[in-house]
């Protein structure tokens, strides 16, 4: 029996349950599959828009490379790398050599520090200064200006009695690159050799159960 003959052998109110149940169907399925991912279509659209502009701001950037890459070779021409390690021996002698070439009297100066990471390190040493306030600018000023990353941590001054020059202790900060550590072939093949090499079983003797016995004493009557 065919679906149009079923259907045309339902009265009047059997077909009026069986469209209501269809549209309930209709509406059930609706409501818990179809309506709660109507917003999926528009969260969708914002992703995309979202991961294309990103992408245009990463071209840029990849663009641009080029330009940064030339741009950090001219810095690193006119000084604006960090120095090597080779050159944190020269802090002290830098640190004097400007003091001269400005004018200040270098009183005493503290033990050096020194701080490290795994990429670099940092020296730092506090001077006793005297001089005149522009002079002392002009050597705190000189000292930045060079190629060996110097800059001060901590200052503080005073005027002499007299009024004419400023003394105190400034503490100054020098940044090193460190080397990075050179590995030895031959240590890496003795440490791969004892790695391989079996271990040995050490023999420990018995313990004696020997013990040292007195011969025993008569009392004479």
């Amino acid at each position: 029996m065919s679906l149009k003959t079923t259907w045309g052998n339902l009265r009047s109110m059997e077909r009026r349950i069986v469209i209501g149940i269809a549209v309930l169907l209709f509406l059930v399925i609706n409501i818990f599959w179809v309506w709660p991912h109507f917003s999926d279509w528009s969260a969708t659209q914002t992703r995309l828009a979202d991961a294309r502009e990103k992408l245009t701001r990463w071209q840029k950037e990849v663009d641009a490379s080029p330009k940064i890459q030339k741009l950090i070779g001219d810095l690193e021409k006119s000084g604006g790398s960090v120095s090597s390690e080779d050159q944190a021996n020269n802090f002290a002698r830098a640190v004097q050599s400007q003091a001269v070439q400005s004018n200040v009297s270098i009183i005493s100066s503290s033990k050096q520090q020194l701080k490290t990471n795994e990429f670099f390190l940092e020296l730092i040493q506090t001077f006793s200064v005297q001089s005149r306030e522009e002079n002392l600018v002009d050597f705190l000023y000189n000292l930045g200006e060079g190629n060996s990353l110097i800059r001060v941590r901590d200052i503080s001054l005073r005027p002499d009695a007299a009024h004419e020059k400023i003394g105190g202790n400034i503490k100054l900060v020098a940044s090193y690159q460190k080397k990075p550590p050179v590995k030895s072939s031959k240590s890496e093949a003795a440490k791969g050799a004892l790695k391989s090499a079996p271990a040995t079983e050490k023999k420990t003797a018995p313990a004696s159960d020997k013990t040292d016995k007195k011969p025993a004493t008569t009392k004479k009557s």
